[in-house]
C-alpha cells in the first residue's frame, strides 16, 4: 500500500531516534526526508542537511567504514532488510561516534522503493565492549605467561578458590582448607618468607582493606618464584571482612637480577685476588664512572677528575702497549658494543692484551667485562675486572719454546674408537700429519707420503709399530711404548733419528698419549760426549795435580812462618833477663804473623772470587794517600834488597775518587811485592800512575809496575792468572808465595771494571799496564778528614765497660789485656748464656760495648745477640754489639748483622782495628 508523505511525516516525528528516508529509482538514492533527531548529530537544519546528503552519500562516514555501507546500500536491492554499524563524524560531539543503521525497503507502485533508515547511537556499547576486550587480553595474557596469580580467600572459613595458574604452577588443589597454614605445611613458602605469609592474611583476618608482601615461593617443578601478592578485603553490612580478592605478579626474573647484581656488587667489595690490578663499575646508559680502584689500592673519582665514562675508556685504553690493542679495547668498551653484546644474548666479554704499567714495564693483562641490567632502572651496568697474566703468559711462552725445541708432535688416541687428535705441532712443518680423524687412516696417509724420505726396509717395521693394535698389545705389557726409526730430513739430506713414545693417560685404558722427538742431537752429544770425557779427565787429573801442588806450597808457606813463630817464641821465652834479644825475637815474631795473616787473606779472597761473593765498596778515596800506602809498604822490602823504588803520580790526578781503596791497595802491593821478590839486588823497580782520559762522571787512569828483574816464560805467561801457578818454584823457598796473587789481581782489576795487561821477557823484566775507570768525586772532604781525626782518638776510654763474651782461656787474656791497657774496665762472660745473664742483672747503660764471640757452648753469639735485643730493657736495643769470630767470610758477616749485632771483627784480632772500632762505638 503506498503511503503518503504527510502520513510518513506524522508518524516519524513522534520516534525519539533519527530517521531517514531515501527515494531510490534506478539506482539512485535520494534523501527525501529527516526528522528533528538527525540534527542532534550535525549543526545545520534539515534542509541543509538533506541537501548536503544528496550531494555526498557518504557525508562525515569515517572513510575505513564507506565500504561497508556501500555494501550494505547494495545487498538492499534483494532483500527487504539491511543493519549496518559505522563511524560517523558528529559536529555536535566534534568526534567520531559509533551508529547502527537499520535499513528496510518498500516498494514504489511507479517503480523502484523506498529506503527508510534508523540510526542508533552506539558509541557507548562499544567503548565498554572494547574496554572488557581490552582487559579480558591482559588477563588472559597475563595467565597465559604466569605474570600473575589469582584467587579468592574466604576469611570465615580460611580457605581459598585458586585460579588455573596457581593449580598449574604450584600443583594445589583448586579450593585450599586451612589457609595459610596448608601452603606452609606443603612446602610452597619459602623458609625465608613464612612471616611474611602469615603477616598477608593476618592482616586481611583483621579487617584491613589492603595487604601485600613479597614471598618467596617453591613451585611445583622445585625452583625458586617470587610473587609479589596482593589482597584487598571485602566487608558485609556489619563491616566485618568475608572474603578478598587475591592476585600476584610474578617478579622472580627481577629478583634475579638484583641477586645477581647484588653478587656482583659484593664481589667487586670482596675481591682480593694478588692478580687484580683494576676493577669498575660504570653505568652504560647514563655514560658515568661509580667505581674505579686501580692496583694500587687508591680509589679514584674519574667524575671529580671531569671524565665520564666514554673518556675513562681513552684513558684505560694508552696503557695498550701498542696501538691495534688500543684500537681494539677502544671498540670493545664502546656503549654501542656492549649494548649489542647483551642483545645477542651474551653477558661476557674478556680480551687479552700487552699493558704498560706506570713504571714503563709491560705486561700481559686479561680484561673482563661483566654486563648486567638494573632491575629498577633498566639501565646497563658494567662491570670491569683488569687481571695481570703476566706469569701465565711466561709460563705458556716457556711451554711453547720447550715444545719447539724437543718435540715434533703431541697428541691423543681414543683407543677404543681409534681416533686421533694432534694436540701440538710447529708451526710451519710440512710433514702430512692430519689434526683429527682416524688414527689408523693417518699413519697409513703419513707413511705413503712420507716413504721416499725412509731408508729401505725400515718403513714397513715402523708402520707396524706404531699401528694402535701393537700400540695397545705393548701398553698391556709396559708402562711406556717407544719407537725408533731413521728418516731424511728433505731440507738438509741428512739423516735424522726419532723416536715415538705411546703411553695410556687414565687407569681405563681408553686414552693413550703418544709424542714425537728428534733424537738426532741428542744422540750427537752423547758421542761428542764420549770423545770429550778423556778430554775432561785429564784436564782433571791435571787440576788436581796443580791442587795438590797448591796445598804442598801453602803447607810449606803456613809452616815456614809458624815454624820461625814457634822458634821466637822458645827463644824469647829464653831471653827474659835480655831486653834486647827479647825485642828483637818479638819483632821477628811480628813480621812472621803478618806474613802468616798474608796468606790467610789471600786464601779467602781466592775463595771469595771463586764463589761470587766478591764485593766491592764504593767510598771517597785519596789516591795519591792510597800510593803513600804502597809506598811505604815496599820501600822498607826495597831498601832491605838493595833495590832502587822510583814512583811518579801525574799532576793530572784529582784529589778524590770513589772506589775500593782498599782493593786497589791491595793488587799494588801484590804486584810490587812480586817485582821485589823477583827482582835482584842493584835492580830497580817503578810505579807510574797516570790519566789516560777524563769523561764528565768518570776518569780512566793507566798503572805500570815495571821491574829488571828475571821475567817470565811465554809459556807461563799463558795461564800465569790463574790460580795454583807458580813459576820457577825451585826459588819459592827464598821468595816466598803460594801463586795466589796474581789471580787475586786479575780478578779484582776485573771485577773493578779494568783490564791488566803483562809484558815480560825472562832474564829481562816485567811491566804490568792496568787501565782502570774511577768516578769522580766532586763533595767537600771536610767530613772524611774530621771523621779520620776522631778515629785517631783511640786512647780515650777512662770509665768504659766491656763486657767480653769468650770461652777460649787464651782468646780471654789477650783480649783483656789488649783492652785493659787502655782503661778500659772488662766483664767476662764464657758462653752466651752467661752473656745475657751479666746483661740481665746489670743496671741499665751499664756496659757501653759488648764483644761477642761466635762459636761458643751452651748458647752460641748469634742466638745471644738475638735474645739480647729481646730484653724489656731500653738499653738492649741501643747497646752496641761486635762481633769478634774466625768466621770471615761474607756471609758470616750477614749473619751477624741479622742477628742484631753492629759490626764483626775477623780473628786474629788486629789490635789498631779493635781500638778503632771501640773508639768509634764509645764516641756515639
Amino acid at each position: 500500500m503506498e503511503i503518503s508523505k504527510e502520513s510518513i511525516k506524522l508518524i516519524l516525528e513522534t520516534i525519539p531516534v533519527a530517521v531517514t528516508i531515501f527515494q531510490r529509482v534506478d539506482n539512485q538514492c535520494e534523501a527525501i526526508y529527516m526528522n528533528r533527531e538527525c540534527c542532534v548529530l550535525d549543526c545545520m537544519d534539515i534542509a541543509d542537511r538533506i541537501r548536503m546528503l544528496n550531494e555526498d552519500l557518504y557525508y562525515h562516514v569515517h572513510p575505513n567504514d564507506a565500504g561497508k555501507v556501500t555494501e550494505m546500500m547494495q545487498q538492499i536491492q534483494s532483500a527487504d532488510y539491511r543493519e549496518v554499524e559505522f563511524r560517523y563524524w558528529s559536529d555536535v560531539r566534534s568526534q567520531y561516534i559509533w551508529l547502527q543503521a537499520r535499513v528496510r525497503s518498500h516498494p514504489m507502485a511507479e517503480g523502484g522503493c523506498y529506503l527508510i533508515a534508523v540510526f542508533i547511537d552506539v558509541s557507548k556499547q562499544h567503548d565498554m565492549m572494547n574496554s572488557m576486550a581490552i582487559d579480558h587480553a591482559r588477563i588472559e595474557l597475563a595467565l597465559n605467561n604466569s605474570k600473575l596469580v589469582l584467587w579468592e580467600y574466604d576469611v570465615r572459613n580460611r580457605s581459598s578458590i585458586h585460579s588455573e595458574t596457581v593449580v598449574r604452577e604450584f600443583q594445589v588443589p583448586r579450593i585450599q582448607q586451612d589457609m595459610p597454614e596448608s601452603m606452609i605445611r606443603d612446602g610452597i613458602i619459602h623458609k625465608e618468607s613464612i612471616a611474611d605469609y602469615r603477616a598477608l592474611f593476618s592482616d586481611i583476618d583483621k579487617g584491613a582493606q589492603f595487604a601485600e608482601r613479597e614471598i618467596h615461593m617453591i613451585d611445583a617443578k622445585k625452583r625458586d618464584r617470587w610473587y609479589r601478592l596482593k589482597l584487598k578485603n571485602q566487608y558485609d553490612e556489619t563491616g566485618q571482612p568475608i572474603y578478598a580478592y587475591g592476585w600476584g605478579e610474578n617478579i622472580t626474573e627481577m629478583r634475579l637480577e638484583e641477586l645477581r647484581l647484588y653478587d656482583e656488587l659484593r664481589y667487586q667489595q670482596e675481591t682480593e685476588s694478588r692478580d687484580l690490578l683494576i676493577k669498575g663499575l660504570f653505568n652504560i646508559t647514563q655514560n658515568r664512572v661509580l667505581r674505579y680502584e686501580a692496583e694500587n689500592g687508591v680509589s679514584i673519582s674519574y667524575q671529580a677528575a671531569g671524565l665520564d665514562y666514554a673518556a675513562s675508556t681513552k684513558v684505560m685504553a694508552k696503557h695498550a702497549a701498542n696501538d691495534r690493542d688500543r684500537q681494539h679495547l677502544l671498540e670493545m668498551m664502546h656503549p654501542d658494543n656492549l649494548k649489542r653484546v647483551l642483545s645477542e644474548g651474551r653477558d661476557y666479554i674478556d680480551f687479552e692484551y700487552q699493558r704498560r704499567g706506570k713504571d714503563g714495564k709491560v705486561i700481559w693483562v686479561r680484561k673482563e667485562i661483566k654486563l648486567r641490567i638494573d632491575p629498577r632502572s633498566g639501565d646497563v651496568i658494567a662491570y670491569l675486572y683488569v687481571y695481570d697474566i703476566n706469569q701465565r703468559k711466561f709460563t705458556e711462552s716457556v711451554f711453547a719454546e720447550i715444545l719447539k725445541l724437543y718435540y715434533d708432535f703431541i697428541g691423543v688416541i681414543d683407543a677404543k674408537g681409534g681416533y686421533w687428535n694432534c694436540l701440538y705441532r710447529p708451526q710451519g712443518s710440512e710433514e702430512p700429519v692430519l689434526s683429527y680423524g682416524n688414527y689408523p687412516e693417518a699413519i697409513k696417509a703419513y707413511v705413503e707420503a712420507e716413504q721416499k724420505y725412509f731408508p729401505k726396509n725400515s718403513t714397513a717395521n715402523a708402520l707396524a709399530a706404531v699401528q694402535l693394535d701393537k700400540v695397545c698389545e705393548e701398553l698391556e705389557k709396559k708402562d711406556v711404548h717407544m719407537v725408533r726409526y731413521m728418516r731424511m730430513d728433505p731440507t738438509t739430506n741428512s739423516l735424522h733419528s726419532y723416536f715415538s713414545l705411546f703411553r695410556y693417560m687414565d687407569e681405563q685404558h681408553s686414552q693413550i698419549f703418544t709424542l714425537r722427538m728428534d733424537i738426532t742431537d741428542a744422540l750427537n752429544k752423547e758421542l761428542s760426549q764420549q770423545e770429550n770425557l778423556e778430554v775432561a779427565l785429564a784436564r782433571a787429573e791435571e787440576a788436581s795435580k796443580a791442587k795438590s801442588t797448591f796445598l804442598s806450597n801453602v803447607s810449606h808457606e803456613i809452616r815456614t812462618p809458624m815454624n820461625s813463630i814457634m822458634g821466637s817464641t822458645a827463644l824469647a821465652l829464653q831471653s827474659l833477663h835480655d831486653p834486647e834479644q827479647l825485642k828483637e825475637l818479638l819483632l821477628q815474631t811480628q813480621e812472621s804473623e803478618k806474613y802468616l795473616m798474608t796468606l790467610i787473606n789471600n786464601l779467602l779472597d781466592v775463595s771469595r772470587i771463586e764463589s761470587g761473593k766478591q764485593r766491592l765498596d764504593c767510598l771517597p778515596m785519596d789516591l795519591r794517600l792510597i800510593i803513600q800506602g804502597v809506598n811505604s809498604v815496599i820501600e822498607p822490602q826495597a831498601k832491605e834488597r838493595e833495590l832502587r823504588y822510583e814512583w811518579r803520580v801525574s799532576d793530572e790526578i784529582e784529589d778524590w775518587y770513589l772506589g775500593d781503596g782498599i782493593k786497589l791497595q791491595q793488587v799494588l802491593v801484590n804486584l810490587l811485592g812480586n817485582a821485589v821478590k823477583f827482582t835482584p839486588s842493584k835492580g830497580v823497580i817503578s810505579l807510574e800512575v797516570s790519566v789516560q782520559r777524563v769523561e764528565e762522571d768518570r776518569t780512566w787512569i793507566t798503572i805500570d809496575v815495571c821491574d829488571n828483574g828475571i821475567g817470565m816464560s811465554d809459556e807461563f805467561q799463558e795461564h800465569m792468572f790463574e790460580p795454583f801457578e807458580q813459576e820457577h818454584q825451585e826459588l819459592t823457598s827464598s821468595f816466598g808465595g803460594s801463586g795466589l796473587g796474581l789471580a787475586i789481581c786479575k780478578n779484582l782489576i776485573v771485577f773493578m771494571g779494568g783490564q791488566i795487561q803483562v809484558e815480560s821477557t825472562e832474564g829481562v823484566g816485567t811491566r804490568f799496564h792496568i787501565i782502570l775507570p774511577l768516578l769522580r768525586y766532586f763533595e767537600n772532604q771536610e767530613e772524611s778528614a774530621s771523621a779520620k781525626k776522631s778515629n785517631d782518638a783511640t786512647d780515650l776510654f777512662d770509665g768504659m765497660q766491656v763486657l767480653l763474651v769468650e770461652d777460649h782461656d787464651l782468646n780471654i787474656r789477650v783480649a783483656k789485656r789488649l783492652l785493659e791497657v787502655k782503661g778500659i774496665s772488662v766483664t767476662v762472660a764464657h758462653n752466651g748464656q752467661e752473656a745475657i745473664d751479666c746483661f740481665s742483672e746489670s743496671e741499665n747503660d751499664f756496659y757501653d760495648l759488648i764483644l761477642m764471640d761466635i762459636r761458643m757452648p751452651v748458647k752460641d753469639g748469634l742466638t745471644a745477640a738475638r735474645e739480647l735485643r729481646g730484653l724489656e730493657r731500653k738499653d738492649a736495643k741501643l747497646v752496641p754489639i761486635v762481633a769478634m769470630s774466625a768466621n770471615a767470610y761474607e756471609q758470616d758477616v750477614i749473619q751477624s748483622k741479622a742477628a742484631g749485632m753492629n759490626e764483626h771483627l775477623a780473628k786474629p784480632i788486629d789490635p789498631e782495628l779493635l781500638y778503632t772500632t771501640v773508639a768509634h762505638y764509645y764516641s756515639r
